[in-house]
């Protein structure tokens, strides 16, 4: 029977027996967008809010997209402490999107203090929102959260 493919009948010493016979289909969508005219995403970053949970610290804030193209990015987030004048990294977070058409992003960066940093937590976040390395790694926006502890 060529309509059920999948079931086949198989015959074993005169007595019928159905075994089932599965075949996968796979495929791929690419997306393609085009647009006509020029294209601009401007970012912002607001909202932000460093958070304490477990003895773990981590910076959460928003990415607003305004414009008509989605904003692809790297963030990275450094800290300056209140005496001293070299900035720590202390968040790295790749491939951060906002896609056409939502035009918000709530980002949550678990912070990593370096060893150097222990009991030294008085100082300035200092967020950077910057093209992809294979961009240039231009900045975008940036943020600072001055003062915290």
């Amino acid at each position: 029977n060529t309509n059920n493919n999948h079931i086949e009948k198989i015959d074993t010493t005169g007595n019928e027996k159905f075994a089932v016979k599965l075949e996968i289909l796979t495929g791929i969508s690419i997306p393609v967008i085009l647009r006509n005219g020029e294209t601009e995403a401007k970012v912002t970053i607001t909202d932000t809010q460093v958070s304490k949970k477990d003895n773990e610290k981590s910076l959460t804030f928003m990415l607003n997209r305004s414009g008509n193209a989605s904003a692809l990015g790297t963030v990275w987030v450094s800290f300056k402490p209140s005496n001293q004048s070299k900035n720590y990294p202390i968040g790295l977070l790749r491939n951060a999107t906002v896609l056409y058409p939502q035009t918000r992003r709530h980002i949550e960066i678990p912070i990593q203090w370096p060893d150097s940093l222990s009991g030294n937590t008085s100082g300035t976040y200092h967020i950077e929102y910057r093209s992809p390395e294979n961009e240039g790694n231009h900045l975008i926006t940036q943020f600072k959260i001055p003062k915290m502890t």
